[in-house]
Parts: structure tokens; sequence; C-alpha cells
């Protein structure tokens, strides 16, 4: 059996939150506009996107309001809070 190592990225929910295409995808799902997603964008933006979009549906689904994603220049405590909880659960990738 051969196995191959992969190249993973790692990072962290304020660097997620920074992210102009997980903004993207956030903003969307609240402003109620449609999937937006741009198949020419690189795999790492699609991600973004996805997530920004899978973490407002699911902040929707579970009755919350919108909240801001930043606080100044950084990732608002309450988004890093919600967006580690919904990615442990798997609502979010």
């Amino acid at each position: 059996m051969v196995m191959h190592n992969v190249a993973v990225k790692t990072s962290n929910y304020e660097m997620i939150i920074a992210n102009p295409r997980f903004k993207a995808g956030w903003h969307e799902v609240w402003d109620g506009q449609d999937h937006g997603i741009d198949y020419s964008w690189s795999d790492e933006d699609q991600e973004a996107y996805e997530r920004g979009r899978q973490f407002a549906t699911a902040l929707k689904r579970d009755g919350e309001a919108k909240i801001p994603l930043t606080r100044g220049f950084m990732a608002h405590p309450r988004a890093q809070n919600l967006l580690m909880m919904a990615m442990r659960c798997g609502d979010v990738l």
C-alpha cells in the first residue's frame, strides 16, 4: 500500500472570519441573495464562501439574529464562539 502526504493548511476562527469570500457568502444568505459562487475561484476561496453561507444558514435555522462578524479590525468574539460551535457540531465545514 502506498501512502501520500497531503499538504494541510491550518487556520483559526479569526482567519476564517476575516476571509472576504467567507464574508460574501455570509452576507448573501442574510440579504436573501441567490448562491453566487464562481467556479473559477480557487478551491480555498470556494470553501471559504461556502463556509460563510453554511454559518449564516445554521444561525438563521437556530433562530439567531444577524451578528457582526468583526469588531474593528478583529473578529467579533461572539462570531468566533458561534463559528467554533457550528464547526464542532458539523453544521459548517
